[in-house]
């Protein structure tokens, strides 16, 4: 599927790809300064899965490549390259080369931070590196060691480390850099650099205590509020070898959900309860953004190509479920659907 857009130098920049493993051949990179007229960037990204992470440092474009470690791949290397808006350059002797991709890339506090999938040097764990644009620095990942996280719980990252195998998203809230981390096993992690922007702390490991919340996929301030969207596993919990999750399917949640910072509890996250009509079809919310110049928050869902059978416990093929767009003015309000764009 599509994985990011990006505006640099009057172009809009979009990468896609199909991102399983070994069948990587719609892997592209295009741009367009219209919109409609669209063309190849053949001279950049290449071999892997898919483009998956795209940031603007220093009037740089940057792009991160998925590795593909399947038989077929020509290459297992994970590419990263930059663009000047004249030449495209695949960094050389990057140091997480061997992992399995560029997770996110996202700036703050004057650096590129690259979020990492798969990191070979940290026992197949999430990596986190920093870019200045000239060294990388890895020393300020999190350590894979004991924390408390905010449900009073401790939790060894270390020993769920290779299931926190992804960074997911990135975001700047509050002087904090705040990252989510994929596990589809004990729920997604949330870690945040400390007020000083040292230490790191742990906000949860187990998907804000449902462990069906595989990714974190989205992070977000809108109204001074910082806003999180997911991805539960739900309907498709037995196809990646986990239990038929029927709960979370029938109430709700296998479509996705969507937390909030809470203003009135410290350490809190509080849930958004989704629109009426969000679709029983979706499987989480994408992407969100703010929209109409500011004035309204839109969320994105992904559509889930499988449906469970019930009766039969097994998941069959879903047509014409199609993606959603809706958006909304203030946190908490009512959701509305685009039926079309102004």
């Amino acid at each position: 599927g599509f994985r990011k857009m990006i505006v640099y130098n009057g172009r809009i920049y979009v990468s896609a790809g199909l991102g399983v493993l070994g069948l990587g051949t719609s892997f592209f990179l295009m741009s367009s300064e219209d919109g409609v007229n669209w063309e190849r960037e053949n001279d950049g990204p290449r071999d892997g899965i898919n483009p998956r992470a795209m940031a603007v440092y220093e009037d740089i474009l940057y792009v991160g490549v998925e590795a593909d470690s399947s038989a077929n791949a020509t290459t297992i290397e994970v590419n990263f390259w930059s663009y000047d808006g004249a030449t495209w350059t695949q960094l050389p002797d990057v140091p997480f080369a061997n992992s399995g991709g560029v997770g996110e890339l996202y700036v703050h506090d004057d650096k590129l931070w690259i979020g990492i999938i798969e990191d070979a040097s940290r026992g197949s764990a999430f990596g986190l590196y920093t870019y200045d644009g000239i060294s990388f620095d890895d020393t300020i990942a999190p350590e894979l060691t004991n924390y408390t996280a905010w449900d009073g719980i401790q939790y060894d990252l270390g020993a769920i480390g290779s299931n926190n195998f992804g960074v997911g998203t990135m975001i700047s809230y509050n002087g904090r850099l705040w990252i989510g981390i994929v596990n589809i096993n004990n729920g997604f992690s949330v870690l945040a650099t400390d007020d000083s922007g040292g230490e790191w702390e742990l906000v949860t490991a187990n998907g804000l205590g449902d462990t069906a919340n595989a990714y974190p996929w989205q992070m977000l301030v809108f109204e001074g509020r910082l806003l999180l969207g997911t991805y539960n596993m739900g309907s498709l919990a037995v196809f990646f070898g986990g239990s038929f999750a029927l709960g979370s399917l029938l109430d709700g949640r296998g479509t996705g959900e969507l937390w909030t910072l809470s203003l009135e509890e410290e350490k809190k996250f509080e849930s958004i309860k989704l629109p009426a009509g969000w679709g029983n079809a979706n499987w989480g919310i994408r992407t969100m953004k703010t929209c109409f110049n500011g004035a309204r928050m839109c969320i994105g869902s992904a559509s889930n190509p499988y449906w469970p059978e019930l009766r039969r416990q097994r998941l069959i093929p879903l047509r014409g479920a199609g993606t959603e767009i809706w958006s909304v003015e203030e946190i908490p309000n009512d959701f509305k659907v685009f039926e079309s764009w102004p």
